[in-house]
Parts: C-alpha cells; structure tokens; sequence
C-alpha cells in the first residue's frame, strides 16, 4: 500500500473509543505500524473473493499459515464448500509431532498483541484458521450451531468414519448482537 500526499487528511482524525461500537479512525501513523510490523514478522497479506467451490488453493499460493474468514456461514447451503476450501486452505502439520514448541490451541491461549515473544511462537506454527460470525443469522438459518456441526461432521477415511476437525471458540461477546470467534483446528 502506498499513499500520497494527496490521500492524508489534513483535519486529524476523531479517537477511537474500544469500548463502543464504530469504525476506527486510520491515521497514517497507524498504517506506517501495521506495514512495519508486517515487514518485520515476514507476513504478506492475499485477498480473495468468489466461488468457495472453485477456488483453486495451490494455484492462490497456498496453503496458508493463517486463513480468515468473516461473516461466511451465514447460508446454510454453502457450508460444506466453504468448510471444504477453508480445510484445503490451511496449512498441515508436520508429520513430526515430536517438537518441543507449544501446541498450536496452547499458543492462541495465550495470544496477545502486545506480547511479541507469543506472537513470534506462533508464527512458528503451521497454521491457525480463525472464522468470525454473528452467533446467529436471522431470516437465512446459517449460524455457530450449524457452522461446528459442518466442520465436526464425520467425513470418510481410511480408518472409517472420523470428524473433519474441530472448532473452538477463543472469543465471544454476548450481549448486543451475538458474535464469535472461533478457531477450527482439522484433523
């Protein structure tokens, strides 16, 4: 991203309040740290929109070390596809399972943004899937319930039958509208 001088505002913005609802102010002194701190963690940034269904994973650059999703589980209908790109999408484990490191579902325990030392630990994992969403969608029948049970639905294998993965909430507001974040960690 790269601003002119023509792009800066020259009435400083409002401060943005946390503990209220509503956009965040972006100053340039904020993008400057975010591009900063993305150079510095070696973390590049691909946005993608369209058919879930055809997304082409490997082609996209992926798997990815992280994958985002944000208000996805809203039609009932599109789940398995989405559930189905969001499994292809994330990167997989090592084979060796023997490292000393944290597990993944340890490391976002403790996740914070101002500890450095548990964001690097991270980085150092495979991967972390996070799916934020309205707890429930009225009028479209798409929600957290049926969103889990898409993912922790048993699919076939091998060994028979066994759960695709499963999911996690980290975060939850429940007052006002409902909403989640949750961490969907396959199998």
């Amino acid at each position: 991203i790269k601003m002119s001088d023509t792009d800066v505002e020259a009435d400083p913005l409002p401060t943005a309040d946390a503990t209220e609802p509503g956009e965040m102010p972006i100053t340039r002194a904020l993008l400057d740290a975010f591009l900063a701190s993305l150079h510095k963690y070696g973390v590049q940034l691909k946005f993608f929109s369209g058919s879930w269904a055809t997304f082409d994973v490997q082609r996209a650059g992926g798997p990815y070390q992280l994958v985002l999703t944000s208000e996805t589980i809203y039609r009932t209908d599109s789940l398995p596809s989405l559930v189905d790109l969001l499994q292809r999408a994330t990167a997989k484990a090592p084979k060796d399972t023997s490292k000393d490191a944290a597990s993944l579902a340890e490391s976002t325990e403790r996740l914070s943004l101002a500890n450095e030392a548990v964001l690097q630990n991270l980085s150092k994992e495979p991967s972390l899937c996070l799916v934020a969403a309205k707890v429930v969608y009225f009028g479209v029948g798409g929600g957290v319930n049926e969103f889990i049970q898409a993912v922790e639905s048993p699919a076939s294998s091998e060994t028979g039958r066994k759960p695709k993965g499963a999911v996690r909430t980290v975060w939850e507001r429940i007052y006002g509208v409902k909403r989640a974040v949750m961490q969907v960690i396959w199998n």
